[in-house]
């Protein structure tokens, strides 16, 4: 897991946020989950697989979840998990499935041990699967949290990752399917559903690769005033050289980090490195009279593309349609 992924997870992890995901992404923001009610939950799943052979002994490994919370509400326990990517999984529909079933299996296996300790059974069938016909578990609900700059190309259920063929026989109707709870930052606009700095800080990934949107966002009083913890957590994001220094430099005492204003010297300075590789006035202009050869000058100074589609202004699929045009 990289930095930033990290960083997401952490920032998440937190009882408030990770209520008011829930209750953003499953009731628009009605406040149906309350943080009083989450606790922390195991995230590990000690996983044994066939090493090979006929006599082979079973290799263990452990798998972990991003985030993984109980939420006791009245006399019933759900199970909240979240899965945080950076970049597109193709693979994440199975991944979410098999989290969710190593879960289930977990819990089964747990309600098997008690039920024989205790070994009070109703019938065979009880007796033969270790489960009785009165057990019930605790569902899972998993969402997958996707903060990349690119847009999701990936399949978002288990039936996109299927080759039906032509289908002659139209099978696929009763393929049993597994969908996945995605959210896509980056496809998104209105956060209102949030009441957290959730609401910020996505807002804030949503407009990663577009100068012109964080500008806005300087301006308005949402960013005045933000915890030290959202403000770090943007930095990172926002790819800041040393996002510590946010809450040294710009909390201001008794009220909080004033994101405007360290988002107006990150501009400045962006805007600066522009003026130094060649744009005759600045990104705050937009003058692009001169970005063809630029974008090509900067290539050929081998720096990175992210760097030249933040001082551009353009996409990453732009800048490449530009190179590729010789």
């Amino acid at each position: 897991m990289g930095e930033i992924d990290v960083v997401v997870c952490e920032y998440i992890a937190d009882n408030e946020r990770m209520a008011d995901l829930f209750n953003g992404l499953y009731f628009q923001g009605e406040m149906k989950i309350r943080a009083e009610n989450i606790e922390d939950y195991e995230e590990k799943y000690p996983v044994k697989y066939p090493s090979g052979g006929k006599r082979s002994k079973r290799s263990g490994k452990v798998r972990y979840r991003d985030i993984v919370k109980k939420l006791k509400n009245g006399g019933s326990l759900r199970i909240l998990a979240m899965e945080n990517q950076s970049k597109v999984d193709y693979t994440m529909p199975f991944r979410c499935m098999e989290y969710d079933t190593l879960e289930y299996r977990r819990q089964i296996g747990r309600r098997i041990r008690d039920n024989e300790k205790a070994s009070q059974w109703s019938n065979d069938a009880e007796f033969l699967c270790g489960v009785r016909k009165t057990d019930r578990f605790a569902p899972v609900y998993t969402v997958c949290l996707y903060h990349g700059k690119e847009a999701w190309d990936g399949p978002k259920s288990l039936r996109d990752m299927m080759d039906f063929g032509s289908d002659p026989d139209q099978m696929s109707r009763y393929f049993t399917d597994y969908p996945m709870k995605l959210f896509c930052v980056n496809e998104e606009q209105d956060f209102s559903c949030f009441h957290t700095e959730l609401r910020q800080f996505f807002t804030m990934i949503s407009c990663q690769k577009d100068w012109k949107c964080l500008r806005r966002l300087a301006e308005s009083e949402d960013y005045r005033s933000i915890s030290a913890e959202t403000a770090e957590a943007i930095a990172v994001v926002l790819g800041w050289s040393d996002p510590k220094e946010i809450q040294m430099k710009y909390e201001e005492k008794g009220k909080g980090v004033n994101m405007c204003k360290a988002l107006e010297d990150l501009l400045t300075i962006e805007r600066k490195k522009g003026e130094e590789l060649g744009i005759e006035q600045g990104i705050e202009r937009g003058i692009e009279q001169n970005t063809y050869h630029m974008i090509w000058n900067m290539r050929e100074e081998g720096i990175e593309l992210d760097r030249i589609c933040r001082i551009c202004g353009k996409t990453a699929e732009e800048v490449q349609r530009i190179l590729e045009r010789e």
